[in-house]
């Protein structure tokens, strides 16, 4: 079968059991289709790798590696993959319906957020992805587009298509880098290579894009905002919203520092930031969002394509031109950062780490220079001046509301002039401002593994029209070297005593013995606490978790909940109230003792029990069990029918040995004279044999009294053929003795009168 094309999927059923009804979005490598699962009667998201890249085993190797790495992850911050297989010749996914928009949508369809919401986002994002780097995965494609606002509120991450296990995170096999370029950290870019750093590193792309609208870097191809990543100084925030304090600059700072050594280690460090910010924040801060237009980014359907990273570090900009630094943009208003309270009527109480200079923890860094100069600057910068702004933002933002602008490196004439890439190079006009739709740089891109070279060294500054003297430059080093030890040592100071560095990252206790845990935890100058907790799977007195939950930092003497088991929980199987009583009554009671594992039932015959009640329990009641065990009961079906065996004919004696096999119960119900049965045998029975009847159920029998009595009728003065005809007509039969003289009955023996039995001999006496 061939792969179906986007729109024949319409109206089909995958697999006999996704019915597609209608294109939700395509991206850069699948289509995402709103579907009908049929078995299980629930809305889902059907996503469908597009034709062209389903040929190539790599692009459907890490479609089926999204499969995996997202079914590995339960939380409610994420997509939940629900099932995948292949349709025709293209794979595909089958994932939770969100039913809200992404990030993207929200700020085109209803502005920037206010700096606490935007806050508030990015910390239920990195909520999720702790959650990922915790199961040892990373995403790789951090975006507005892959973070989903449900119609709850709830933030959802989707799209893990680029994740896998970090000890697999490499290029080196493949040569192919993927991920959407304005969010790519610089480490994946240079090398292909990248942790769960890379993801703090896009969380505050991502974060920029909240508060200011605009992407740190653009240019109108892809390599060019690789490039910036790589080399370009990464903006403060103020330097576009030039009302915000410089704890914000500080936090996006740390989370999209170059150097990843100089970042938060994991999401779930970057949340401990985000929170504390957010904690620290004035409310006429948090409530403010930065009013700027808003444009589509110009590839948001952009497909998977292969761009070459060259080798030299001049990457033109096609089209671009000279601007003379005599004609600036219209509008544009040089001048200084404001200050936090600025417009506000109060300032900003300075969160602890996050000071005027920054971040001064040395594995989270503040933001360099912001590259170029400010939008529409009538002359270009001090050289000397140009990061004196908080953080390294160089002065004169744009001004808000305004459509915001960075520079593109130029070919020609800027190589010569030293003019590399965010430098914060004087020579302002050799660069063109490029609008912030960021062209070229929103959609998924697969990018061929080259290091991108640093850039040629700025030119070497004019000799000094006045040289000073040695002496006095030797006094300005030893000043600087001075106030440099200085800095550094009043920077370890609050480092180690009070930022993060004094900050105790929990261990995994999990699987140790309460007592090896709370040694480790006082080992780390942490205390501890316990409570006890049923566990089907963790043995009695291990841990099975803690609170704080490992890799979280906390200061010392913070006391760690840890939750120990246990062992399986036991419970008792009722005495009473099981035995004998219905088996949907016995049932319900085992349920309302706690026992919730598989109860099965067994039926058999019983003479003694009415169908429908419990004869026993397995096992037996008042003991103790786990709750999970199994329980079996057995039911009574009631006496087996069988067919009643044959008694006529016997004595009672042996018929109550026959019935006896049958369980039977044999007895006599009266006597009868028989004609035909023999005295002292079985006449009839009921039930009879030709009727059915129960094991142990009751059969009565009506034993023979031999043949019936008759009078011997009157035979005196009879001739002998009267007499024969007499005693016949009774059931006797006639015997004759005498001398028949005359032929007359003298007499008969027994005497007229008598009771003999039928069928008895009476003799006629003749004369």
């Amino acid at each position: 079968m061939s792969t179906p094309a986007s729109d024949q999927l319409l109206g089909q059923t995958i697999d006999g059991r996704y019915r597609i009804d209608s294109r939700l979005a395509r991206g850069g490598m699948a289509t995402v289709y709103r579907a009908a699962d049929l078995r299980l009667d629930r809305p889902v998201a059907v996503k469908v790798l597009h034709a062209h890249l389903a040929e190539g085993r790599g692009f459907i190797d890490r479609f089926r590696r999204e499969a995996r790495a997202a079914a590995r992850l339960v939380h409610p911050g994420i997509v939940a993959v629900h099932d995948q297989g292949t349709w025709g010749e293209a794979p595909y996914l089958v994932m939770e319906l969100v039913d809200g928009p992404n990030l993207r949508t929200v700020m085109l369809s209803h502005g920037l957020p206010a700096v606490g919401q935007a806050l508030d986002f990015m910390a239920e994002a990195l909520s999720a992805l702790a959650a990922a780097h915790n199961a040892g995965l990373i995403h790789r494609d951090i975006k507005p587009e892959n973070i989903l606002i449900s119609s709850t509120g709830q933030v959802k991450v989707a799209d893990f298509g680029l994740a896998r296990a970090v000890s697999e995170v490499t290029a080196a096999s493949s040569g192919i880098v993927l991920g959407t370029v304005a969010y790519l950290s610089p480490e994946l870019v240079a090398e292909g290579q990248a942790d769960q750093r890379a993801d703090v590193y896009a969380a505050g792309v991502v974060l920029f894009e909240l508060l200011t609208g605009t992407q740190p870097f653009i240019g109108d191809q892809p390599i060019q905002v690789a490039f910036q990543h790589v080399h370009a100084a990464f903006p403060a925030p103020s330097s576009r919203v030039p009302w915000l304090p410089q704890e914000i600059d500080s936090l996006v700072g740390a989370l999209t520092a170059k150097d990843p050594a100089r970042r938060p280690p994991d999401a779930t460090a970057a949340l401990a930031l985000v929170k504390a910010v957010r904690a620290a924040l004035p409310e006429d801060v948090a409530s403010r969002a930065a009013l700027v237009g808003l444009d589509q980014p110009a590839d948001s359907e952009l497909d998977d394509a292969a761009v070459p990273v060259p080798a030299s570090p001049e990457v033109p900009a096609p089209g671009s031109k000279p601007r003379s630094e005599s004609n600036p943009e219209p509008g544009s208003e040089p001048g200084p950062r404001a200050p936090l309270d600025r417009g506000l009527g109060q300032s900003s109480p300075r969160l602890p780490g996050l000071g005027p200079t920054g971040l001064s923890d040395p594995g989270m860094s503040a933001p360099g220079p912001s590259q170029g100069s400010p939008q529409g600057s009538p002359r270009p910068p001090d050289p000397e001046t140009a990061t004196r702004g908080p953080l390294g933002a160089s002065a004169g933002p744009d001004s808000p509301g305004s459509p915001t602008t960075t520079k593109a490196p130029t070919a020609g004439p800027s190589r010569s002039r030293g003019g590399g890439i965010g430098q914060g190079n004087p020579g302002a006009d050799q660069t063109e401002m490029v609008p912030t739709s960021g062209h070229g740089t929103g959609g998924t891109t697969a990018m061929p593994l080259a290091r991108i070279l640093p850039p040629a060294p700025l030119s070497p500054p004019p000799p000094p029209t006045h040289p000073r003297r040695p002496r006095r430059r030797l006094i300005i080093w030893l000043l600087v070297v001075l106030a440099l030890a200085v800095a550094g040592v009043g920077t370890a100071y609050w480092y180690f005593g009070f930022g993060p560095g004094s900050l105790i990252a929990v261990p995994n206790l999990a699987g140790e013995t309460r007592q090896v845990a709370e040694d480790r935890l006082r080992g780390l100058e942490l205390g501890s606490d316990f409570e006890l907790r049923d566990s089907d799977d963790v043995a009695e007195g291990l841990v099975i978790e803690s609170d704080p939950p490992p890799s979280e930092r906390v200061k010392a003497g913070t006391v760690v909940n840890l939750v120990v088991s246990a062992g399986i929980r036991m419970v008792t199987i009722p005495a009473e109230g099981v035995v004998g009583v219905d088996v949907g009554l016995a049932e319900a009671a085992l349920t309302e003792a706690r026992l919730d594992g598989p109860v099965t039932r067994e039926l058999v015959y019983d003479t003694t029990v009415a169908e429908g009640l419990v004869l026993s329990v397995e096992p037996e009641g008042g003991q103790s069990v786990p709750h999970n065990q199994a329980i079996k009961l057995v039911v009574s079906k009631g006496p087996e029918p069988i067919e009643a065996p044959k008694l006529t004919g016997l004595t009672l004696a042996d018929a109550q040995a026959a019935g006896a096999e049958w369980e039977l119960t044999v007895i006599q119900d009266g006597e009868a004279y028989s004609e035909t049965v023999a005295e002292g045998l079985i006449i009839s029975q009921t039930p009879n044999e030709a009727e059915g009847t129960y094991r142990g159920r009751q059969v009565t029998v009506v034993v023979s009294l031999g043949m019936p009595f008759v009078e011997v009728p009157a035979l005196r003065f009879k001739t002998w053929e009267q007499a024969v005809a007499a005693l016949d007509a009774v059931g006797l039969k006639a015997d004759q003795t005498g001398v028949p003289i005359l032929g007359i009955v003298q007499r008969s023996d027994p005497e007229a009168g008598t009771s003999v039995r039928k069928g008895s001999t009476v003799t006629v006496v003749l004369v």
